[in-house]
């Protein structure tokens, strides 16, 4: 019997490139697809997809040239390719994730491949700022889903005999 592979999607919506005049926003429409649901796995295919989007903008780079030979304009609204780093993210960033443990992993694995590719880039390790959150949206959501269950089973059974008296109708 084959053993199904089971694939997670982490969808990243919209990339902010730091560049000499400030913030360059790019859109992207991707989905992660990592080779498995490990922290490590999900860390290591986002820094497989900003390697794509080096390479994308790079030929991107090149067909505008062939077609727009001399448009400078053209050119510059390209960012540069060394623009999509990881490294980029060392610097006042959060990177958010809930609660749970392995979200936590992922979270300490990606701040961990953000610092190499920073120092492969020749930045300083006292450069880096890059913090780890935790959504408390998650978590109040989390505690009141709790907090409502447990409080329906309590009035559930305080209120068991007067239920039962309840046409079933109503």
């Amino acid at each position: 019997m084959e053993q199904a592979s089971i694939r997670l999607q982490f969808k990243i919506s919209v990339v902010g490139i730091l560049v000499n005049s400030g913030y360059k926003m790019i859109t992207l429409s991707s989905g992660i697809l990592p080779e498995n649901e490990t922290s490590k796995s999900v860390s290591v295919s986002i820094t497989h997809m900003f390697e794509e989007g080096r390479h994308l903008l790079a030929k991107w780079h090149d067909i505008i040239l062939q077609l727009y030979h001399g448009q400078e304009d053209l050119l510059q609204s390209i960012p540069a390719v060394d623009d999509l780093s990881l490294a980029k993210l060392v610097k006042d960033v959060v990177i958010n994730t809930d609660g749970a443990n392995a979200a936590r992993r992922y979270c300490q694995n990606l701040v961990e491949e953000i610092r190499k590719e920073a120092l492969a880039w020749g930045m300083m390790e006292s450069e880096s700022k890059t913090f780890e959150g935790d959504c408390w949206y998650h978590m109040c959501s989390v505690w009141f889903g709790v907090v409502i269950n447990a409080s329906s089973l309590d009035l559930s059974d305080a209120l068991k005999d007067d239920l039962i008296k309840i046409h079933p109708m109503l």
